[in-house]
């Protein structure tokens, strides 16, 4: 029998959790949040079902699964709201060619609030245990503020004939189950809303709403991905857009929504998470080449070493197709084209003044050498380095180097991950008693490694833990474990 797991990620701007494991079936959870004058506040849930994870049965020539939602909306110990439904998967007569994915799409009346939604999802026709997850949501519109309503992204958009599930504002959308988009998705649509902009502006006043895709580092405009439209003031104002993301390289980004009144001032800003995997190149060796270094800060002297140390430690800020290039002008010693990228790396961060973001950069590359350097592995190179180059320094850190029942630790916490996200927590550990090398051991931050067997690894030291890929084990609670105390309250 395998145990309840559960798998906790937090956002301010859509919460997805990917369910899997050793349980029968695989499924996609999201959520958005939204405002309608005449009811208020509600928040759709999108639930995705791999069809060929789920369970089938038959009846006369038919196939079909039938899987039990819970969803639980907590507010401490209280229970806000409660919904508990079955949903079906299409009838079929094949179940080795016609299998497909299902969606449920359920919308939920919710005061403003922060909560946490307990998510339950059990194959009817399985023994399995259930698949549980925790998200927290954010329900946040007051009626006096301009707010935009959270960004919703799309698979498809089309005129509505006649409502629908997925209709809203006159339009079926059907949402998009994931925030990665691989190569083969060459567009990202997507719908919100602003609220209020009347009283704020003034009714049937003039005012742009701009979308654009922002680099998740640099906060820079990425490339031509941007555009507007203006709009005049009401109660609710509908924003639907795409961009063509063919070209757009390998990397992660934010979509942004802006309001900007007729002075361009900003009045409001949302923003959505999304991963782009895509093997286009955003410019080559030949591209590189015809850079020119003169009168720039990369004229000086520069020793072939210090310059090979300089583009690696760029790794834990550099998109992968940088760092695919960089990697090829380092094998080959071709070092002045590589002097060339790494200008190149930084004018594109900074326009302005490439240098000055440079320098920005190397005190924290010194300052990370001076705190995470091992005897086989420079500060950059070090788990904690990279976390600290990628985020910053974190807003508490809690060192337990001789906890009893646990290897070595530390927990990060951020309060902020990329001016998105909140509470972004780190799990470093040291195995190897006799080295300062801490590895990340897991984290709730999308892309960094989630591990919901983190506690039984970390135990490991007292060799009675439980064998890591035994779910039904508990997890031992020694003298002086305080783990999850401090993975909670970071402090």
């Amino acid at each position: 029998m395998v145990s309840v797991k559960k798998f906790i990620l937090t956002t301010l701007v859509a919460s997805v959790m990917f369910i899997h494991g050793k349980a029968q079936v695989d499924a996609v959870f999201n959520t958005a949040t939204f405002c309608a004058p005449e009811t208020g506040t509600y928040v759709e849930t999108y639930l995705w079902i791999i069809g060929s994870t789920a369970n089938y049965v038959q009846k006369d020539s038919t196939y079909s699964a039938q899987l039990e939602v819970t969803y639980i909306f907590r507010q401490q110990d209280s229970v806000i709201a409660y919904n508990k439904f079955k949903i079906s998967s299409p009838v079929i007569k094949d179940t080795v060619n016609q299998l497909t994915d299902f969606l449920d799409l359920q919308r939920l009346q919710i005061p403003s609030g922060i909560y946490k939604l307990e998510v339950i999802l059990r194959d009817l026709n399985s023994t399995q245990d259930p698949l549980e997850a925790v998200i927290d949501l954010a329900v946040d519109y007051p009626q006096d503020s301009i707010r935009f309503s959270d960004i919703q992204l799309l698979s498809e958009i089309t005129k509505s004939e006649k409502p629908k599930m997925y209709t809203k504002s006159g339009l079926d959308l059907i949402p998009y189950p994931s925030i990665l988009y691989p190569e083969n998705q060459t567009k990202i649509k997507f719908y919100t809303e602003l609220y209020n902009a009347d009283k704020k502006l003034g009714a049937n006043e003039p005012f742009l709403l701009n979308y654009y895709i922002e680099n998740i580092y640099t906060n820079a405009i990425v490339g031509s991905y941007r555009s507007l439209k203006r709009m005049a003031a009401q109660p609710v104002n509908v924003l639907v857009g795409e961009f063509n993301i063919e070209k757009l390289a390998t990397g992660n980004y934010f979509l942004v929504v802006e309001a900007r009144n007729k002075l361009n001032e900003q009045i409001h800003q949302q923003k959505v998470f999304f991963q782009r995997i895509n093997n286009i190149e955003t410019f080559t060796v030949e591209d590189i080449a015809s850079v020119d270094l003169a009168n720039t800060f990369m004229a000086m002297n520069l020793s072939n070493d210090t310059l090979v140390e300089f583009v690696k430690s760029l790794r834990p800020i550099a998109a992968y197709t940088e760092m695919t290039l960089a990697d090829r002008l380092l094998a080959d010693n071709d070092f002045e084209t590589l002097k060339k990228f790494f200008y190149n790396f930084w004018l594109t961060k900074n326009g302005a003044d490439p240098e000055a973001e440079w320098r920005k950069y190397f005190e924290k590359v010194k300052e990370v050498e001076q705190l995470y350097a091992t005897g086989l592995k420079r500060g950059y190179d070090s788990d904690r380095g990279r976390v600290y180059l990628r985020y910053g320094k974190p807003n508490a850190l809690m060192a337990r180097p001789n906890e009893p029942s646990n290897y070595p630790y530390e927990i990060w916490q951020y309060y902020k991950i990329d001016n998105y996200r909140s509470n972004g927590v780190f799990v470093f550990y040291n195995p190897n008693i006799g080295t300062e090398d801490y590895e990340l051991l897991h984290s709730n931050v999308r892309g960094e490694i989630n591990d919901y067997r983190w506690k039984y690894k970390l135990s490991k030291r007292t060799g009675i833990s439980p064998n890591l890929d035994d779910d039904t084990a508990p997890v031992h609670e020694h003298w002086g474990n305080q783990i999850d105390d401090f993975f909670n309250n970071p402090r």
